[in-house]
């Protein structure tokens, strides 16, 4: 082979490498110009190679200060030199989000890639990255639009759910509550599902106290079933409870309520006691009144004693009081007859001595017969 022809073919071949540099510097400094930097970088990196292919130190020099002199000129020009790679890492991280239906994920990942690297890079000169973009942002559009018709059906369930609770018909606010919740799963806004949120607190909170109201009411109830049966312990354990509740619970509403119902337990507990002793005292006098044989006295204290225990249900002490009331009455009756017979024979036996003296005997043996009618009588009684 001619080593002339040889050489004008190395001649040659250098020349058309040079010249299609020149055309790429021409390029990579449009680029640089227009803040195009990652392309300005590209081309500049080809410019590089092609100085290798013709061994031009100096070129290859001069592009790397170039390439050094973009990736001073950008604020992030660390990050800028992972570019490629970290669109890989994006790209594969929003396909996964979006093969889980996760739109708002992939439109935050793609839209901080976005304004990270928005001034030195044209993403419409790059397709792969632009048809992504692209992808994501049509993406993020009907999911946006979807969200907005969600949230115009959760406007009116609002109003519901909140004139539910000033009235506090929990049962239909519960149900409005359901009904949002559905939607609220497929809304992605914090602020909404906060506001949501509070809502749910604040029927929670009627709900509790509703709760605490029915069992104060059914409580108190209670207590007074139990004072009205003298189990005035467990009536006032009963209420103790629920003051402790309401004090656990932080709700001092019903605190007089309570301590009026204890004072009234405890007033109620000292009466029963009271006439408890006052029966006690009525029981002694009647042991003394039938030993002095003073049987309307007695007759008057059983009567007081069944009146007291009927009235704190002491029903076995009625019966006992009201038996030996009847027995008094009995011996009452036949007290007044004994005192009525003796009263007539002490008359008729007086009589009988005035007829003696006048000797009268006709009619002393009459006022015996008489006496003896009488007590026969009272005899058979």
């Amino acid at each position: 082979m001619n080593p002339n022809s040889e050489k004008q073919d190395k001649q040659k071949e250098q020349i058309q490498i040079i010249s299609e540099i020149d055309q790429l510097k021409v390029t990579a400094n449009n680029h640089y110009l227009m803040k195009k930097y990652y392309e300005a970088i590209k081309v500049s990196e080809e410019i590089i190679e092609l100085a290798k292919n013709g061994n031009m130190q100096s070129i290859i020099k001069e592009q790397k200060r170039f390439i050094d002199q973009i990736r001073n000129s950008i604020q992030n020009g660390k990050e800028f030199l992972f570019f490629d790679d970290e669109f890989k890492e994006v790209e594969k991280v929003v396909r996964t989000f979006l093969s889980k239906a996760n739109i708002t994920e992939a439109h935050s990942l793609i839209d901080t890639f976005k304004r990270k690297f928005e001034n030195v890079v044209d993403f419409q000169s790059i397709p792969l990255i632009n048809d992504l973009i692209i992808e994501v942002e049509n993406l993020w559009d009907v999911f946006l639009k979807k969200e907005n018709t969600l949230k115009k059906q959760l406007g009116p369930l609002e109003i519901q759910f909140t004139s539910y609770l000033h009235t506090n018909n929990i049962i239909v606010a519960e149900d409005i509550l359901s009904k949002a919740k559905l939607i609220l799963k497929n809304v992605n806004d914090k602020k909404l599902t906060d506001q949501w949120k509070n809502l749910e607190d604040t029927l929670f909170i009627i709900k509790k106290k509703v709760h605490l109201e029915e069992k104060v009411k059914s409580e108190i109830e209670k207590t007074n079933k139990l004072t009205d049966a003298y189990k005035f312990d467990d009536a006032k354990k009963l209420v103790d409870a629920l003051m402790e509740l309401m004090d656990k619970e932080d709700i001092i509403s019903y605190n007089k309520q309570l301590e009026i119902k204890k004072k009234a337990i405890i007033d109620a507990e000292k009466k029963y006691y009271n006439l408890n002793s006052e029966i006690n005292t009525l029981e002694i006098a009647i042991k003394e009144n039938i030993s002095s044989g003073l049987f309307q006295e007695a007759l008057l204290n059983c009567e007081q004693i069944v009146k007291i225990a009927r009235f704190i249900g002491k029903q076995q002490i009625v019966g006992m009081y009201s038996q030996l009331g009847d027995d008094l009455k009995i011996k009452l009756r036949e007290y007044q007859q004994f005192n009525t017979l003796k009263n007539s024979v002490v008359a008729l036996n007086e009589d009988c001595l005035g007829a003696l003296d006048q000797e009268n005997y006709e009619h002393v043996l009459e006022n015996y017969k008489k006496i003896k009618e009488l007590i026969n009588k009272f005899l058979k009684i």
